[in-house]
């Protein structure tokens, strides 16, 4: 009763600073451990014994060793049974142990999902190791992970609390170390976990980023969560609210007891609306293939899908594939005239879908934005049957048209500029392309940056081509894309070979001046044979700048490629910066190649935060928030 009026009274200094002291006593003098105890506690660890500044106790037939200022967790997972109010991993659950602490928790679940189950238990704090794998050892059903979880990816500071179950990641207090940290979501792919059961999640403050992190895994149908949400956060503000809401606003059922969290989800299916006027697999581009790849994986997760575009298919106007519904709305046009994008059929598509989409009955419609006719009757849809329009862009050409169209970009810039208007929402794929939104006039609280992606699982399985290049090109052969600066800086450097894979209205010209180490691989049909390329080859280079967010640099890194190129890579990190001048390209190649082996692993792992499964989270995440 006190500690409670107490918990209520005092500041979050007072009470952080006053809970560590008590605790860091009992782990100082032996004779404080049995009235700590009993005092914070209210009852005695089973099994008992103090030895030195370490303790064991026995469980479920088990002895566990632990620090002094630890006994509380025995009490808490065996005793209160804190994480299993009102649920318990079962027979062959995954289950997730994020603050693992000295493994208390991991062990009881491996005990309860059996042989057939799997528990990963992540602790980020070095101290606490020896004591989980003790713990654990001999258990094979249990996976330790030694580093945090959060939003984030790469270092992070952790603070080590002088109270063995303290450390925290959110909370400042103590030394500062430096550990690994990746997101819930990059873990499960990385380990293939497939579909996890249960997650309990105890961290010290650093539940809700934790959660942030997680968007993928809480997606799925059934998932149960136990989380500790009694601490505080940074700022000194109790976490629980903004975790209740975070759950909330995700579709969740929950339940709280005593500061903690209890929540599952039943995954209510949503009718989707595509519309692009140009159809993978019948129209390979980048834009085509982020659409499909996130319209089949949103089909796998029980949602209605249909996208709307030109039929390139013989028989009737609609089909299925890959579980997308496909409409044919018109038959195929070519895209471009003289080397332009044909308005004629830009304007043709979109006065042929108003019928067909009227006839759906949809929850949301996402339309790409090029090229801008069809956005409009995406949005008389939106008006006459008051659902909300989502607009993705790729790219803004804002003054481009000028150069584009001459004196009628005039036109071109207006009609892109009344298509900010539209959408109810806004996905924009790179932070580029939000500021030149925002540059010309659209609320950017009203835009979400979600990247292309790479499927990362279908390159890992991917095996080299038995030939390979110095330097790699994958793309369309158009005047933008500057594959004549490629060409001559590979011109100045001997014994460089290099690989071109596209096609398009540059190809003639660039044939004409690329010299004999340059080899045109033409348009490959299988997108596993370009990774196939990539693989074999070096370096990557990508001298394009007009692109949104390109869909080949995180595949080229997730082969383990560097990449050159003028925007879109961190330098150093996953590839290097160069100008669009062929000189610096060229140096840029050759210190890519030099340091190829080192920056391998480095680009692979900065590629795992574009997987597929965590893009299409986001845009999942996005429907349902535009929904509410």
């Amino acid at each position: 009763m006190l500690v409670d009026v107490l918990r209520k009274v005092l500041p979050v200094s007072v009470k952080q600073g006053l809970g560590l002291w008590t605790v860091s006593q009992a782990g100082r003098a032996k004779w404080l451990a049995y009235p700590y105890y009993l005092l914070l506690c209210g009852k005695l660890p089973r099994g008992l014994e103090i030895r030195g500044k370490d303790c064991r106790v026995r469980y479920m037939k088990h002895n566990f060793l632990t620090p002094r200022d630890g006994i509380m967790a025995a009490i808490d997972i065996f005793q209160d049974k804190v994480y299993e109010k009102l649920w318990s991993p079962k027979k062959e659950d995954t289950v997730i142990d994020v603050g693992a602490y000295v493994g208390m928790f991991a062990v009881r679940a491996s005990k309860l999902v059996g042989r057939g189950g799997q528990v990963i238990a992540i602790e980020p704090a070095p101290a606490n190791i020896p004591y989980i794998k003790a713990n654990t050892k001999g258990i094979n059903n249990i996976k330790i992970i030694e580093e945090a979880v959060s939003d984030e990816v790469g270092m992070i500071p952790l603070y080590v609390s002088k109270a063995s179950p303290c450390h925290s990641i959110e909370v400042k207090h103590g030394e500062v170390i430096s550990v690994k940290t990746e997101t819930l979501d990059i873990l499960a792919l990385r380990l293939k976990l497939g579909m996890v059961d249960f997650v309990k999640i105890d961290a010290e403050g650093a539940e809700l980023s934790i959660l942030r992190g997680a968007e993928r895994m809480l997606s799925y149908d059934g998932i149960k969560l136990a989380i500790a949400s009694y601490h505080d956060l940074a700022n000194g503000e109790a976490e629980l609210p903004y975790v209740v809401a975070f759950l909330r606003e995700r579709g969740f059922n929950y339940k709280v007891v005593s500061g903690y969290v209890y929540a599952d989800r039943v995954k209510k299916p949503m009718r989707i609306a595509i519309v692009n006027d140009t159809v993978y697999p019948y129209s390979k581009g980048g834009a085509q293939k982020r659409t499909w790849e996130v319209a089949r994986r949103l089909a796998q997760r029980g949602h209605d899908v249909h996208w709307y575009g030109m039929k390139y298919w013989g028989g009737g106007g609609s089909i299925v594939l890959d579980g997308i519904t496909l409409h044919g709305v018109c038959l195929p046009i070519e895209l471009y005239t003289d080397g332009r994008r044909s308005i004629k059929q830009a304007i043709i598509f979109g006065m042929s879908l108003i019928k067909p989409l009227l006839k759906g009955k949809y929850d949301i419609v996402d339309c790409s934005i090029f090229p801008y006719f069809p956005c409009f009757a995406a949005k008389l849809y939106a008006v006459l049957k008051r659902r909300p329009l989502v607009i993705t862009w790729f790219e803004v050409w804002g003054n481009y048209w000028y150069e584009y169209l001459g004196w009628r970009g005039f036109f071109g810039k207006m009609v892109e500029k009344l298509a900010t208007k539209l959408p109810t929402y806004t996905i924009a794929d790179s932070s580029l392309v939000k500021d030149e939104l925002i540059g010309i006039g659209m609320n950017g609280d009203n835009v979400k940056v979600i990247p292309d992606g790479a499927d990362i699982e279908l390159i890992e399985k991917t095996r080299p081509a038995n030939k390979g290049y110095d330097v790699l090109y994958a793309g369309r052969l158009l005047a933008h894309k500057n594959v004549d600066v490629l060409i001559e800086a590979v011109s100045q450097l001997p014994d460089i070979t290099c690989g071109i894979i596209g096609d398009g209205p540059e190809r003639d010209k660039l044939e004409q001046i690329a010299c004999n180490r340059v080899e045109f691989l033409g348009f490959l049909e299988n997108t596993t044979d370009i990774y196939a390329y990539m693989k074999a080859s070096k370096v990557f280079a990508f001298p394009s700048t007009r692109e949104g967010s390109p869909l080949a640099i995180p595949e080229a890194n997730a082969c383990g490629m560097p990449v050159i190129a003028t925007d879109w890579v961190e330098d150093g990190m996953n590839g290097y910066l160069c100008k669009l001048d062929s000189s610096d390209m060229a140096q840029k190649i050759l210190l890519a190649i030099k340091r190829r082996d080192s920056m391998t692993q480095r680009c692979k792992d900065y590629a795992n935060q574009f997987d597929w499964e965590i893009i299409v989270d986001r845009i999942e995440a996005t429907y349902k928030e535009v929904l509410k």
